[in-house]
């Protein structure tokens, strides 16, 4: 019979727990599990989750593996993609810390079914599995129902598979050709899977069945934006029905900022936050224009604000890491550099995240040392027999990392949890950061689930007294694809 509490440090254990969520003691000896939804990756098999519970975070947090085996462990984790850039040097000048230009925000795509009784609505800015859920199951009913097709095609876009959803789009526009909507969505799609030719073109047919269409001539204004061919979007714009909308103002500047009228820019992108105050992209593009303008106070005022809206626009981050470095913070620059590379491999954005990196610390050792972490974040998504998965988990703060040099180059990790001991050994890469490759600890791979592989990496960016683990973790079995990412931040305590 299981006792309820850990025989250690007496804290609660949940049924099936192997490991004490506390302070990782082992509990008394069971049989693996290959319970398929396991307590910390989602709902358990009642009608309520219970909260995950972590041991510690340690070098990369809670792994999948983990989660799985019910146990809380450690070393699982993601790698950014490699730069062929040169190792520490000295500290590269404020100048040579590249911005990222104006976002031009294509229209929303345009729903059939939802708001039908005033006409068409629009895709919500953040799908939630919910959404995919309905139009599936609406799918399923009506498969070949254009309008059904075309508003599973854009939530299905929206939330990610865009392969799928344009797929669907395309049924629906074989299936109606004659409606615009659904036209200018497949359109819509077509841009965002980097056919541009084929969005304009397609764009076109769409206009010459509903020549005010504005969505369909802003998308063809976007896309002559991106061909820098700046005279075709102004005369798209100029016949638009209503003026004065958002993509409108964002294009314009859009173009002003490639004429070299950064003034003009800034009043065009601060009349778009005058439609929509709360629109990041917008707020992000007057940063650019208030930048080019040398006005570093403001510019990092609209970058902060578009990051309060979304976090995940990179644009924001590296552009404020930029403003930073010119305003002489070089650490806070080399913070929102590495945020800004957590969101896309973007090679300009790398190059001064490994820049910054080098320019704060001139040793190749400068990972040596005692740290400890501050709390970071666990998201996970994919699916567990079927069911959608997807779930965003706080790390605690806490645990503490030693790094001790193991040769040239190379980088020992250590932690212990409860009575167990985990090690990795790091190597330092060309872009600057340091990395180790995964591996299953043995107590682990005994409680994985037949046939269940666990693959990731983990890196390490360290700036000054900072010192960043960055996660991206793959499990994959019978019923089981599961992917994380993890980010973490330490302070340096020795």
């Amino acid at each position: 019979m299981r006792e309820d509490s850990c025989s250690q440090c007496h804290a609660p254990l949940l049924p099936g727990d192997e490991f004490c969520g506390e302070c990782g003691h082992p509990v008394a000896p069971a049989p693996p599990r290959a319970e398929p939804l396991p307590p910390a990756a989602g709902p358990a098999p009642s009608s309520q989750p219970h909260p995950v519970r972590w041991a510690t975070v340690v070098i990369a947090g809670l792994s999948i593996a983990a989660a799985l085996a019910g146990a809380g462990w450690l070393w699982r984790s993601g790698t950014l993609p490699k730069l062929g850039l040169p190792g520490f040097s000295n500290a590269p000048s404020a100048a040579a810390y590249r911005p990222s230009g104006p976002i031009v925000q294509i229209p929303p795509a345009v729903l059939l079914r939802g708001g039908a009784e005033d006409g068409p609505a629009e895709v919500p800015r953040k799908v939630s599995p919910a959404d995919v859920a309905k139009v599936s199951q609406e799918l399923e009913r009506h498969p070949r129902d254009p309008k059904v097709l075309n508003d599973a095609g854009c939530i299905i876009a929206a939330a990610g598979d865009v392969g799928r959803g344009i797929q669907l789009l395309d049924d629906a526009h074989k299936l109606a050709p004659d409606d615009p909507s659904i036209g200018y969505n497949l359109a819509r799609g077509m841009y965002q899977q980097g056919k541009v030719d084929d969005a304009v073109k397609q764009a076109g047919e769409v206009l010459k069945q509903k020549p005010g269409m504005d969505e369909a001539r802003l998308l063809r204004a976007t896309a002559a934006v991106a061909k820098k061919d700046y005279r075709a979007a102004e005369d798209d714009l100029s016949k638009l029905v209503r003026r004065i909308q958002l993509a409108a103002f964002l294009i314009e500047g859009a173009i002003q900022l490639a004429e070299g009228k950064p003034r003009e820019a800034q009043a065009s992108f601060e009349q778009a936050i005058k439609l929509a105050s709360n629109n990041p992209v917008a707020l992000y593009n007057a940063g650019v224009a208030s930048q080019q303008n040398n006005n570093l106070a403001l510019a990092a005022n609209y970058y902060r604000q578009a990051i309060a809206l979304d976090p995940s626009l990179a644009e924001a981050h590296n552009n404020l890491g930029t403003v930073l470095m010119q305003s002489g913070n070089p650490q806070g620059a080399f913070e929102e550099f590495h945020a800004a590379a957590l969101q896309t491999s973007d090679g300009a954005m790398l190059a001064n995240l490994a820049n910054s990196s080098q320019g704060l610390g001139q040793s190749q050792d400068k990972i040596v040392g005692a740290w400890v972490i501050e709390g970071g974040s666990w998201d996970i998504s994919g699916s567990v027999q079927g069911q959608a998965l997807s779930q965003s988990i706080p790390m605690p703060p806490g645990s503490r990392i030693t790094l001790t040099k193991a040769g040239e180059g190379s980088y020992r990790a250590d932690e212990s949890i409860g009575g167990m001991t985990g090690t990795a050994v790091f190597t330092l890469r060309p872009n600057g950061s340091y990395e180790a490759a995964a591996a299953v600890p043995p107590e682990l791979a005994r409680m994985l689930p037949p046939s269940v592989t666990d693959t990731g990496t983990v890196s390490f960016w360290v700036g000054g007294n900072t010192l960043f683990g960055d996660t991206k973790e793959t499990v994959s079995g019978p019923n089981i694809s599961l992917k994380s990412a993890k980010t973490w931040k330490a302070t340096r305590v020795m």
